[in-house]
């Protein structure tokens, strides 16, 4: 089922320009396209990465899908609403982090914030005793709650805010950014909550990071912008089989490997003696080659390496 649906959708901003004397004269205005012709969509309980270089028009189109900022063309659905047009009810539906902003009260407890909060979204009783109580234990909050914010590291108060934002129960939760600073062991954490979130209670989760691996690690589905035009949307298997389908193969042997075979194997570089490494495209011989030398060849260890994700996205932006 369908939850967000963007459809042809540009935003532009006009800003003035210096134009020697003519400045003074009158006003001349440049217009600048963030988001361009943007289509995709989103199905409920799918885990999608919008990844892109500073001024990508990420954050535009999260604007938009929050109803900050209306589309200059196009359409912007969210749970059959224009959240533009509808945004109270939408902000119900949703749950926002942004990962340099904090919705923490500083000198105050975590439980504090959720009383507030739930004053806010105007929560039954029984509904915030039950989120409060799974999300502790989902998070590891029990030995945080009462303490205030300031007395807490960085990684317990990012768990803290995703308590905040998901104490609503949103079906959307849209991420910018989350686990920007923080070290590789809280990284893995805040992924697994997200991953155990995402499985309880089908959330849909759109996730901009600059940290390609970790995108990597959580997103079924990613989408490529660059210049405001989406480039990309599809899985990472497919964004590899179209921008980097090589493979690096490193293989240690006893004995000797035939000429015939040797001639087949893509720019070999003999490492050490009988230590060799080459590449292989996996849509054509790769598995018929492996298959070869496991058949012809004494082979004592063989590893594969696909290509970072870093370099594919460098790949499919100098192909565009």
């Amino acid at each position: 089922m369908c939850i967000i649906e963007v459809t042809n959708v540009s935003r532009s901003f006009t800003y003035p320009t210096n134009k020697g004397w003519n400045f003074f004269m009158r006003n001349t205005f440049t217009e600048k396209k963030a988001v361009d012709n943007v289509s995709f969509k989103i199905n409920c309980g799918e885990i999608v990465g919008y990844i892109g270089p500073n001024g990508a028009g990420k954050s535009t189109t999260i604007k938009m899908l929050i109803g900050v900022l209306k589309p200059s063309l196009g359409s912007v659905y969210v749970a059959g609403r224009d959240p533009f047009v509808y945004r109270q009810d939408n902000a119900m539906q949703i749950g926002v982090l942004f990962g340099q902003r904090t919705q923490l009260w500083w000198d105050l407890p975590l439980i504090d914030t959720l009383n507030l909060h739930c004053h806010m979204y105007r929560l039954s009783k029984e509904t915030y005793l039950y989120q409060v109580e799974w999300l502790s234990e989902v998070l590891e909050l029990q030995n945080i709650i009462k303490v205030p914010i300031r007395q807490l590291s960085f990684g317990q108060r990012m768990r803290c805010e995703l308590a905040v934002t998901l104490l609503h129960k949103p079906s959307i939760l849209y991420l910018d950014e989350p686990t920007i600073g923080m070290d590789v062991i809280v990284k893995s954490s805040i992924r697994d909550y997200l991953l155990k979130i995402n499985k309880h209670d089908n959330i849909t989760i759109l996730l901009t990071s600059h940290d390609l691996v970790e995108i990597e690690n959580i997103c079924n589905r990613i989408m490529v912008i660059n210049d405001g035009k989406l480039l990309f949307d599809g899985t990472i298997n497919k964004l590899r089989e179209e921008y980097m389908p090589n493979i690096l193969v490193t293989l240690k042997y006893e004995g000797t490997i035939e000429n015939s075979m040797m001639h087949r194997l893509n720019n070999y570089t003999e490492v050490a003696q009988r230590h060799i490494t080459f590449n292989i495209n996996k849509q054509k011989e790769g598995l018929s080659i492996i298959s070869d030398l496991y058949r012809y060849c004494n082979i004592i260890d063989l590893q594969i390496t696909e290509s970072p994700i870093e370099d594919i996205i460098k790949e499919l932006y100098k192909r565009t």
